[in-house]
């Protein structure tokens, strides 16, 4: 199999979900020499958006069109597995719009602990 494009959104998710009317600036194309793993376009994304705290979660969403002839109608699916990821795969390779589309969200975990049942120390004036 020859090369494989992904691209990812990162910036607007509402024009992301909508289609994209406007060229989006912000968008990456990655290429890949064969068709990528989970895996692969989860380290690509976070070597190119700097996203490299491991504790960070990165979700991405796909996008495919379901609609027919001069019809447009996205759809999303939730992309957080290699078993997803190859589902959303085949969903596109069926579709009119045969592009691999993600949109990335960073979820960056707080690193500050906070006991609430520890008994705070009186104060004194």
């Amino acid at each position: 199999m020859g090369r494989t494009c992904v691209y990812v959104h990162h910036v607007d998710k509402e024009a992301f979900l909508k289609g994209n009317v406007e060229p989006d600036s912000d968008e990456l194309d990655m290429v890949f020499e064969s068709s990528p793993s989970y895996a692969d376009v989860l380290e690509q994304v976070r070597k190119d958006l700097n996203w490299m705290d491991p504790s960070d979660v990165v979700e991405f969403q796909g996008r495919h069109n379901v609609g027919f002839e001069m019809h447009i109608h996205w759809k999303t699916m939730r992309v957080n597995s290699e078993q997803r990821w190859v589902a959303y795969k085949e969903t596109v390779a069926k579709s009119l719009d045969k592009a691999l589309e993600l949109f990335a969200s960073q979820k960056v975990v707080s690193t500050l602990h906070l006991d609430l049942n520890r008994n705070p120390l009186p104060v004194s004036c």
